[in-house]
């Protein structure tokens, strides 16, 4: 409608609750996949091998705490390293196009409910 109408999103929405609901719900799965994925691949990169390690020593809390503590040390020491300072921050510019790319799907939602009212004659057109 070219204009801001938060008072009207209720004529919009009335009646596509389900429809909406899938839709956003969708969006946030995949989010939630995308996001463990990049940090996997955070954990990878920075752990590097001490990673699997720590998997593994789940039932044994002084040899959990043992490679916690070299995990630390790991860690630190790969934020010491410049190649590791380009590995955060190509994660990072992926991350934040990820981020941008589900928040302008959720206004496409959004968008396409209003066009959908739109069409339905609920709302009226801009003037």
């Amino acid at each position: 409608r070219r204009k801001f109408a938060f008072f009207d999103a209720w004529t919009v929405t009335k009646g596509r609750f389900f429809p909406l609901l899938g839709s956003f719900a969708s969006i946030f799965v995949l989010y939630v996949i995308v996001s463990l994925i990049m940090a996997v691949a955070w954990f990878t990169i920075i752990l590097g091998p001490s990673g699997p390690d720590l998997a593994s020593a789940g039932s044994d809390p002084a040899r959990l705490t043992e490679l916690m503590t070299a995990a630390l040390q790991t860690y630190l020491q790969s934020l010491a390293q410049p190649s590791a300072w380009v590995a955060i921050g190509v994660l990072q510019a992926i991350g934040l196009a990820v981020m941008a790319f589900f928040y302008l799907a959720m206004y496409g939602i959004n968008a396409r409910a209003a066009q959908a009212a739109l069409e339905d004659g609920v709302i009226q057109p801009a003037q």
